[in-house]
């Protein structure tokens, strides 16, 4: 990976100080080496070093005329565990390795230290990340209906280039049928993730839809990072865990995305084409077939090889099909049964069948 490559979690904070992920946070240069109470780089936040806390729950004061403050440190535990699948340092002998093993994870929290949060709240997360310049954002949380606001805000995020990956979620039901948002807004830069268990099947609690659902990712027992704080009011001072859900599983798809923008930056800004590339090198699984749009799980390796020629889509409205006579034959055939195998090439051709 690269710490070129930001990637804003937008969730519950990031336990910054955690020694796994410490030197994987992202932090606004201008404001630390700035001064305090000073909004040093000029863009309406004072002091946000390493992002931003926008939760608004039970607040009633203001941070320098915003609502929240410039901490977003985590008070629950599921931004952490998600940061961690995403960028927790590699190669440091300790704890657990993210798919990026150097990334640049941005704290943006507007889900409070109980788990709440408002829409009018993600919506100032989306936006922060957005000018802030975050090339891919996860989202790992969901509730309440369609809001033309959160919308607006992935609208703009698409259009600076920012892959949005949300879950799922975790109601084992179908979301083309009954939308659950941010999962279910039908925009190209936006990446829905569904899991999947350790035998490659998709999770007993996961949302599926055939039009919504992008892509399956792992999503069961998965082990990551937990705050060195809450560990030990809890009586475990390991600070990690293991949790499950589709949240666990977009933080996959959104590592690799940074992975993939970190290995060949003609992705950088294109987020239609960077979800493209991750759905067309997934493996392809039977029990997926016609329950996300690509029929597969994540297959980080494929996504970031360069070689790697994707299957294509057989049924792509732009492919233009001729028909052409083969003429298959054997000598033993039909007196013998037989098994053989003839290669077909047509050069140029996108795909045969």
């Amino acid at each position: 990976g690269s710490r070129k490559i930001v990637v804003a979690v937008i969730d519950t904070g990031i336990d910054y100080s955690h020694p796994d992920l410490r030197s994987n946070i992202w932090t606004n240069t201008a404001e630390l080496n700035g001064a305090s109470g000073v909004d040093d780089d000029g863009n309406g936040f004072t002091d946000d070093i390493y992002g931003y806390d926008f939760s608004s729950d039970g607040r009633t004061e203001l941070h320098y005329g915003q609502l929240g403050d410039a901490d977003p440190m985590d008070g629950y535990g599921h931004g952490t565990h998600v940061a961690g699948t995403i960028g927790a340092v590699g190669n440091n002998a300790q704890g657990v390795a993210g798919i990026n093993w150097q990334v640049s994870l941005m704290a943006v929290k507007f889900l409070s230290d109980a788990g709440f949060g408002a829409a009018s709240d993600e919506y100032r997360s989306i936006r922060y990340a957005t000018k802030m310049k975050a090339m891919v954002a996860n989202a790992s949380y969901g509730g309440g209906a369609r809001s033309q606001l959160i919308e607006h805000a992935l609208r703009e995020a698409g259009a600076a280039g920012m892959l949005f990956v949300a879950a799922a979620g975790n109601d084992g039901s179908d979301i083309d049928q009954f939308p659950s948002y941010p999962a279910a807004y039908a925009l190209d830069n936006v990446m829905t993730v569904a899991a999947t268990d350790s035998r490659d099947r998709l999770a007993w609690f996961s949302n599926i839809g055939a039009k919504s659902v992008h892509l399956a990712a792992p999503g069961f027992g998965i082990i990551s990072t937990y705050p060195v704080k809450l560990a030990k009011e809890e009586g475990n001072i390991d600070p990690y865990r293991t949790f499950s859900g589709t949240s666990m599983a977009a933080p996959h798809v959104a590592g690799a995305a940074a992975l993939a923008l970190a290995a060949d930056s003609s992705f950088i800004g294109k987020p239609a084409a960077l979800r493209t590339r991750l759905m067309a090198t997934a493996d392809r699984l039977p029990n997926l077939n016609g329950r996300v749009v690509s029929g597969g799980r994540l297959n980080v390796a494929n996504a970031v090889d360069p070689t790697y020629v994707a299957q294509p889509d057989l049924n792509d409205p732009t492919l233009v099909w001729t028909e052409e006579a083969v003429d298959f034959r054997t000598p033993r055939f039909p007196t013998e049964r037989v098994d053989y195998a003839w290669p077909i090439r047509k050069p140029g051709a996108r795909a045969i069948r």
